[in-house]
């Protein structure tokens, strides 16, 4: 295998995970702000990048900035 191989691989997996991030993003983003800090506080479960997700939307909406 060389190294142009193993750069394809590379690159397909980061497309792959982009397009999962933007799914669970796309998802989340009509969820109300208190299930969004459910998500981030832990208290719906969830996955580690659900949780992400939800803080960086709460983040685009204006929580957390003084």
């Amino acid at each position: 295998m060389g190294f142009w191989d193993t750069l394809g691989k590379g690159l397909n997996y980061a497309a792959k995970k982009g397009e999962e991030m933007q799914n669970v993003r796309n998802q989340m983003e009509c969820y109300d702000d208190e299930t969004l800090f459910d998500y981030v506080h832990r208290r719906r479960g969830g996955t580690q990048l659900q949780r992400m997700m939800a803080a960086q939307i709460l983040k685009d909406r204006g929580y957390g900035e003084q």
